[in-house]
């Protein structure tokens, strides 16, 4: 995805998954997400112009205690 700052193209961003263009999606495989991996989703949300975002952890014994839903 292309990132766009006031109005000039300043780079590229990879997002994992992009649902409906609402719902990003960012995909980890770690013993325990931190700070950094909610700031790369946000970071993405704002680059897809999404307002929700799901960061999802693949570590996690159960899938369900790994994912975090972000709303900005």
């Amino acid at each position: 995805m292309t990132v766009v700052y006031d109005g000039e193209i300043v780079g590229e961003h990879r997002i994992d998954v992009l649902v409906e263009d609402c719902v990003t999606v960012e995909l980890k495989s770690v013993k325990e997400l931190n700070d950094q991996h909610v700031s790369q989703l946000m970071s993405t949300m704002k680059a897809a112009g999404a307002q929700v975002g799901l960061l999802a952890n693949f570590g996690e014994a159960r899938l369900i205690d790994g994912v975090r839903r972000i709303i900005i």
